[in-house]
């Protein structure tokens, strides 16, 4: 356990040389002083800054790699619809355009395959 980064034991080496350097009697009053600051202190608006602040750093690999799914889910939408504008544009007869992705209310009417030889009209699906 550690609090303020400092362990158990270097708490109590601390608790000793106070007591040593300061005596039983006035290490009780020094503790009870050190005590209320600290009590003050947790319950001051800079410690939950300082806490909310160090929540968000530890946070910060779990958001990245949030964001990282979010990107890796974009690609995989963007590859799925020029697949899918590949295999109309395929099955329409038109010749694709690689880079070219329109969308569903485009003002880009689509190309429509010429007339077979026979004037016959085929209908599109």
């Amino acid at each position: 356990m550690e609090i303020f980064n400092v362990g158990a034991l270097e708490f109590f080496f601390i608790l000793l040389l106070a007591f040593l350097v300061l005596g039983p009697k006035k290490t009780v009053e020094v503790a009870g002083e050190v005590g209320r600051w600290i009590k003050e202190f947790v319950k001051s608006p800079i410690w939950r800054d300082i806490v909310n602040t160090s929540r968000d750093i530890k946070d910060m690999p779990r958001k990245i790699m949030d964001d990282v799914e979010i990107q890796k889910t974009l690609e995989e939408i963007e590859r799925s619809t020029r697949v899918v504008n590949e295999e109309l544009h395929r099955s329409a007869g038109q010749p694709y355009d690689v880079g070219k992705i329109l969308p569903p209310n485009s003002e880009e009417p689509p190309e429509l395959p010429d007339e077979p030889e026979g004037g016959q009209v085929q209908d599109l699906p």
